[in-house]
């Protein structure tokens, strides 16, 4: 199917999304995310990780690299799967201390909270680096930040004449993306 010309593309989009201005002013820059919102960003940053350790996939984006031969058949013998493949788990240890430790002040980090599971975690990133962020992740990652960057847009607008317009004036030029 060949895509659509430019002018195709303009005209649909043109009609659209209509944009006023009503009055000129400028963005106040945000200061600093809050706590929950951090929290919010870190524990959806934890999720997509082990999810992705699930499906077997490196922080790279791609299929981790096979078991070893003698791995192979130990993790199959002991974990009673047919066909294992590299996740980060063997015992639950790593993956289920991997949680969120800390969220605040601007600093999201996720690790094994103990001791042993940390030098675990060392461990099998010296054979394939599964902690980290794969490129998908990035992606989910940044929306949520824009999510509530514009939140924050929102709320931030000065205008340079008089005092800022009525709430029931409608949205301001920028909007949250629709959810459909």
């Amino acid at each position: 199917m060949p895509m659509p010309g430019f002018q195709g593309m303009y005209a649909k989009y043109a009609a659209e999304f209509k944009i006023s201005i009503k009055r000129s002013g400028r963005l106040r820059p945000p200061t600093m995310l809050l706590n929950a919102e951090l929290t919010r960003i870190g524990q959806l940053m934890v999720k997509n990780q082990k999810a992705r350790w699930a499906a077997g996939i490196n922080a790279n984006g791609i299929k981790a690299k096979a078991l070893n031969r003698r791995y192979y058949f130990v993790k199959k013998a002991f974990r009673r799967i047919a066909d294992p493949i590299r996740d980060n788990e063997m015992t639950g240890d790593l993956k289920n201390n991997f949680t969120l430790r800390r969220a605040s002040a601007g600093i999201i980090r996720a690790q094994p909270t103990a001791r042993f599971p940390r030098q675990k975690a060392f461990r099998a990133e010296q054979y394939e680096e599964m902690i980290g962020f794969s490129p998908p992740e990035q992606v989910a990652i940044v929306y949520e930040v824009i999510k509530v960057m514009l939140k924050y847009a929102q709320v931030a607008w000065e205008p340079f004449d008089g005092p800022p317009p009525p709430v029931s004036a409608g949205p301001l030029l920028l909007a949250a993306p629709s959810e459909d």
